[in-house]
């Protein structure tokens, strides 16, 4: 891993290789919108679409703030009580882009014993015109995810193609095509929370002061609209803390303002944005995160015997990068049974075509050991006193992403439940690109050592 210096301002490379990361995500996540089978449509879409035209209704166009509205169950686990951002977002979308008026009535849950043509006749599948326009609006926030992901390993690795390459990785890898693909809350939640690292990273290294209490401000809100989204974004939050904590060249004093700020904006925003918590600001967050728990629960009851860490640490790696790996793709989804390590995860297809099913099936964990390596790879670069403070900085800051958002999903993600692997994604996307590009790093450093320069001459 060598580190050269990022650019406070984007030039020409990195504006073409964004705009590559442009044309490949269209292609993979605009282009699916409009699929609708048994493959391609999750029974939560459903519940997130009509909670999401429901509370952005009331929040933004009733001014209805009432305790009787959000505090009561309407929606079950998409209720008032939960985050509430990534429902304004989908029902700004519907606001704006939906063909006709949706009905807000409380639409009778998908039935996932049941075929999805069972469930299209009997009235739990949404209409596809409504779902069209809130699946364009995740689709462009997993795009912007690649690009924040691009930004952030301009940063800590500083190579544009590295970083090109892991923005690539994270694109195709399943589990995001699956999330960001779908009306689902998860990818603007994820979005939220790599711009708030790019953010947070900027704050720490401002030209001045002005400049750090800016990207202080804008950390603030981009933390309050990640949490605000889905609760497992604190994830997120823990890392920047972490950065703040291991950075040595930036005086700690010059680091209290962009962190006041961040809090201050950061809390004030997650109150307001959740008529919840205004009616109930001493119990509020702890009722976010028991209905969180609830739900949690209900999927598969949480368990912290000894003889369950196993099945911990096999799920972070099997269904977090195997089977949703970020370069290969393994085996069918579709063929493991609901209950199963990985749950029911829908097929990804890519321009049209679903992923071959024996592609690479015989190697598994090819993944595995190519993210292992860059692993290995970042964690030597950490360590090495011969490597410049930039290299060793930007390796330890991957490692405590790599570190925190491996132990918070250890500790509270259900065995079944596949997209709370998510944040963990672009975590495997870096390290892979750090194992991928190492190999011609060394050959470009033997190649520079066998051909002398002008001045040796």
């Amino acid at each position: 891993m060598r580190h050269t210096p990022s650019p406070r301002r984007l030039g020409g490379v990195d504006i073409l290789l964004l705009l590559s990361l442009v044309v490949i995500g269209t292609l993979l996540y605009f282009t699916q919108v409009e699929r609708f089978s048994t493959s391609d449509y999750h029974g939560d879409e459903g519940p997130w679409l009509l909670a999401s035209d429901y509370y952005f209704t009331r929040y933004a166009l009733d001014r209805d703030w009432s305790a009787e509205t959000w505090q009561a169950n309407r929606y079950g686990p998409w209720s008032g009580q939960s985050p509430t951002i990534g429902k304004y977002l989908i029902g700004l979308a519907l606001w704006i882009g939906a063909p006709s008026p949706r009905d807000t009535t409380p639409q009778p849950p998908y039935n996932y014993g049941e075929s999805f043509e069972w469930n299209l006749t009997n009235g739990t599948v949404p209409p596809l015109p409504s779902l069209i326009v809130g699946r364009r609006l995740i689709a462009f926030t997993a795009l912007l995810a690649a690009m924040a992901l691009y930004g952030l390993g301009r940063h800590l690795i500083g190579s544009p193609l590295v970083a090109w390459l892991a923005a690539l990785l994270f694109l195709l890898d399943p589990l995001v095509m699956f999330a960001g693909q779908r009306l689902l809350v998860d990818m603007p939640a994820l979005l939220f929370s790599l711009l708030a690292l790019l953010a947070g990273h900027r704050a720490i290294f401002g030209a001045n002061r002005r400049v750090r209490w800016a990207y202080g401000v804008m950390t603030g809100l981009l933390v309050a609209l990640a949490v605000g989204s889905k609760m497992n974004a604190l994830l997120g939050v823990a890392v920047w803390g972490a950065w703040l904590l291991t950075v040595r060249t930036v005086p700690r004093r010059s680091l209290l303002a962009p962190l006041f700020c961040a809090m201050a904006v950061g809390t004030s925003l997650f109150f307001l944005t959740n008529p919840m918590l205004l009616h109930d600001p001493i119990h509020g967050p702890a009722t976010l995160i028991a209905h969180g728990r609830a739900v949690a629960d209900y999927e598969v009851p949480q368990d912290f015997r000894l003889e369950t860490w196993r099945k911990r640490l096999d799920n972070l790696v099997i269904t977090g990068l195997v089977e949703t790996g970020a370069i290969y793709r393994l085996a069918e989804p579709t063929s493991w049974p609901c209950g199963r390590v990985g749950g029911c995860l829908p097929k990804p297809y890519i321009i049209g075509r679903p992923f071959p099913d024996g592609w690479l099936a015989q190697r598994p964990w090819f993944d595995a050991w190519l993210a292992a390596a860059g692993l290995l790879m970042v964690a030597l670069a950490a360590v090495n006193p011969r490597a410049t403070a930039a290299t060793r900085r930007g390796a330890l800051w991957l490692l405590c992403w790599a570190l925190i958002v491996a132990g918070g999903i250890l500790l509270t993600v259900p065995f079944a439940w596949e997209r709370w692997y998510l944040p963990m994604e672009p975590v495997w996307a870096l390290m892979q690109a750090v194992a991928i590009s190492t190999p011609f790093v060394l050959i470009d450093r033997l190649w520079q050592m066998r051909v002398p320069t002008k001045n040796a001459t």
